[in-house]
């Protein structure tokens, strides 16, 4: 049903689109708002009548899902504008900023809620229910699900963390009214204090979903790794250039601007082959990488020796014993110095976590023993290990 509507409101699928992402932005925005506002009145003029605290912060914390969505959807519209002067990069990352504004709405109102939740604990009243009161209290909870559920859709569609914030502002109302109807109950047995108790279990969710949406969308400000298929993607991308001499990639970087991602990669080619044609190849891998993923990449070309067989040895050699570090991913960029009586040997390692420099050192000491027991003649060994944003 979500796919119906999406397709009926939005007639492209090109998800990357500001303007596209805007306009789902606005589809769930708008139907968020509409069915918000029909909910917090029912559940605020519902608080009022049977004297709850707890349906009342549930009713306020439904309007702000109001104020949420508007602000979504504001943020949406700034982060379609296109790249400017000042912005090369595009807009996009403005999403991410509301959606922290709204991570941050959400915190206030579940602080300010324990607040009037301890003063029930203290001061209790008894809140008054029927089946009726319980049934309209049982139709939000669905509304708010089908929202959150529609929101879910969405924001994994087009990969919004903005818009996942408004799912979780949507599935935390629900839950919290679940709370509500089982602090009428006990109301309904002179257990009025529950009423208080379940006030703060509803502020202590809002709260939490704020945390974590804070923390969703201060990822995509701060910077984040990139996801295991996109690097899949380029990997698979470089094996149809196999034939053409591509002999593997390393030290992929990827910066993500919105849904816009722009980086760089070290492709490794034959030494052998003339200058114009790895010039070629990498232009024509780096389209491919567009055409496949749409990430703008620009590729370094690392000339690679596969026809020496003592590089051929050493590589193995590093392969397997770098096996026995946890903290190491793989080895690569691979060169020898030597002479008639000695040998040196420098290689990069990418790295699975930060390395601290006696970390470094004892790594840099097996290894060297490892590749003495073949090579007697090795005078040293520089390893570069790469950052951890390098891939």
């Amino acid at each position: 049903m979500f796919k119906l509507i999406l397709n009926k409101y939005v007639k492209s699928n090109d998800y990357n689109n500001p303007e596209i992402r805007k306009n789902i932005a606005n589809l769930q925005g708008i139907s968020s708002i509409i069915i918000n506002i029909i909910i917090f009145i029912m559940k605020f003029v519902t608080g009022i009548l049977i004297h709850s605290i707890s349906l009342i912060a549930d009713a306020f914390h439904t309007l702000s899902d109001i104020l949420s969505s508007i602000i979504i959807m504001i943020g949406f519209k700034f982060a379609s504008k296109p790249a400017d002067k000042s912005h090369p990069f595009g807009h996009q990352r403005i999403e991410a900023i509301s959606g922290i504004i709204v991570s941050v709405l959400l915190i206030v109102t579940g602080i300010e809620f324990i607040r009037s939740s301890i003063e029930r604990i203290i001061n209790p009243s008894i809140s008054t229910g029927n089946l009726i009161i319980i049934i309209i209290i049982i139709i939000t909870i669905l509304l708010k699900e089908i929202l959150a559920r529609f929101a879910l859709f969405l924001g994994k569609t087009i990969n919004s963390p903005a818009i996942m914030a408004d799912f979780w502002h949507h599935r935390t109302d629900a839950i919290s009214s679940i709370f509500v109807i089982i602090a009428i109950i006990f109301s309904y047995y002179n257990m009025g204090f529950i009423d208080g108790y379940m006030g703060i279990i509803v502020s202590l969710m809002i709260i939490y979903s704020g945390i974590k949406v804070l923390s969703e969308n201060s990822n995509e400000l701060i910077g984040k790794p990139p996801e295991r298929k996109l690097l899949d993607k380029i990997n698979i991308v470089s094996k149809k250039f196999e034939h053409k001499g591509l002999k593997g990639t390393h030290d992929t970087i990827l910066n993500y601007y919105g849904n816009k991602i722009i980086g760089s990669i070290h492709i490794e080619i034959e030494e052998n082959i003339s200058l114009m044609d790895a010039h070629t190849l990498s232009e024509e891998f780096e389209d491919e990488v567009m055409n496949e993923t749409g990430i703008f990449i620009t590729a370094h070309i690392d000339p690679i020796n596969t026809h020496n067989p003592i590089i051929q040895e050493i590589r193995d050699i590093l392969i397997d014993s770098i096996k026995q570090f946890k903290d190491i991913d793989s080895v690569h960029d691979i060169r020898l110095i030597s002479s008639d009586k000695w040998l040196n040997i420098a290689f990069d390692l990418s790295i699975k976590e930060l390395i601290d420099e006696k970390r470094k050192a004892k790594i840099n000491e097996i290894i060297l023993e490892t590749l003495k027991i073949r090579f007697n003649n090795i005078h040293s060994i520089v390893i570069k290990f790469e950052p951890l944003f390098s891939y």
